[in-house]
């Protein structure tokens, strides 16, 4: 496993010298990377990253022809089980889907949970997996060490930022506060037509009809336009989940 600690300043990578052997990579989201991934046997390989500033524009993917061989799906949901059973089997089924159609999966970086039923699931498929982990969570949320790489980030912020910015596309599973502040902020960004990507919500069991109830009430009462309602997909379960991302990611599927 990669793991790569993000901090400011200069980027400094572990066993190399900035003139030979950094990378300059521009993504999709306007961020300037020096990366190299440095591998260790037995070991992850721990590289320190600067990231430049931020253009001004839409995050969108990427267009027809140019597509990424496997899309990348970002899943918010619960550090914690809940207490219905189904949560947790709608979580491992989406991480098996995800492998099976050709998607890798980038997610929260913990082992614990709803997180990290999805990831070993997708791990266990075969799905290139990414975690995000902020730095100060790394001892309440100890990470998947079979992810293909390990993001530690100073602050929830950043790690919100990287998720944005590596994702293709968002499914949102139940969870609590920290999985409704990334749902929001993936749905307010695409209000202000800052983010031009799928959001699906997977409403298992009717966990998230409040939600729906609430904003249904935010845009009754005049704060948020209806058009809100587009922004997002609400689907019953990970098959449809799957099925809705194959339509709008076209180029992932496998099967």
């Amino acid at each position: 496993m990669l793991q790569r600690t993000e901090s400011a300043g200069i980027p400094v990578l572990a066993g190399v010298t900035k003139e030979n052997d950094t990378t300059n990579l521009s993504g999709d989201s306007g961020w300037v990377l020096f990366r190299k991934m440095v591998r260790q046997p037995q070991s992850p390989t721990i590289s320190r990253i600067a990231t430049a500033k931020r253009t001004n524009r839409v995050m969108h993917n990427p267009p027809a022809g140019k597509e990424k061989r496997l899309r990348a799906v970002c899943v918010f949901c619960g550090s914690s089980p809940g207490r219905d059973r189904r949560h947790a089997e709608a979580a491992r089924e989406l991480g098996t889907l995800l492998a099976a159609n050709g998607f890798s999966l980038v997610f929260g970086g913990g082992n614990i949970g709803l997180m990290g039923e999805v990831a070993r699931a997708a791990r266990a498929g075969g799905a290139p997996v990414v975690g995000i982990l902020p730095k100060f969570l790394e001892h309440l949320e100890p990470p998947l060490r079979s992810a293909e790489e390990l993001i530690v980030t100073p602050d929830l912020q950043q790690r919100k930022q990287r998720m944005l910015a590596l994702a293709d596309a968002f499914v949102i599973l139940p969870g609590g506060l920290g999985t409704l502040d990334e749902y929001f902020e993936v749905l307010t960004s695409a209000q202000l037509h800052a983010l031009g990507k799928p959001i699906l919500l997977v409403n298992i069991a009717g966990y998230f009809d409040p939600l729906k109830t609430l904003l249904d009430h935010v845009v009754r009462e005049g704060f948020a336009n209806p058009s809100l309602f587009e922004l997002q997909q609400i689907v019953v379960d990970p098959k449809e989940a799957i099925a809705t991302l194959l339509l709008k990611l076209p180029a992932a599927g496998t099967v």
